[in-house]
């Protein structure tokens, strides 16, 4: 069974908080890498606080992403990336600025706790 993030999935964990819009985009992140990975464990944070006032802040958000998953069995670090990079490519320039990874090979992940 998939862990879905629970109280984990936010937003804005520290400091002022997420704008609406930054809600809308963290929401679009996960539904994507949902959709691509299948993930066993998925977070996706909101940082884009912690960077106002950053010229880059205005042309999308600063995201943390910590994902286990299946897909990443057998594949090197930069190859993880990749395919977490390749799912939400499309939103680089509009929705994300910056998109920092922790990825986690599904047999690794254990949960927190």
């Amino acid at each position: 069974m998939a862990d879905n993030g629970g109280d984990a999935a936010r937003s804005g964990a520290r400091g002022d908080g997420p704008t609406p819009m930054s809600e809308e985009r963290r929401l679009k992140i996960e539904g994507i890498l949902r959709e691509a990975l299948d993930p066993v464990h998925l977070v996706v944070e909101d940082e884009s606080h912690l960077h106002r006032g950053h010229a880059g802040a205005r042309e999308g958000g600063h995201f943390r992403v910590t994902v286990a998953a299946a897909a990443f069995e057998g594949k090197t670090l930069v190859e993880q990336h990749r395919l977490v990079q390749d799912s939400v490519r499309g939103l680089f320039g509009t929705d994300i600025h910056a998109l920092a990874l922790k990825t986690i090979p599904a047999s690794r992940w254990q949960r927190p706790g």
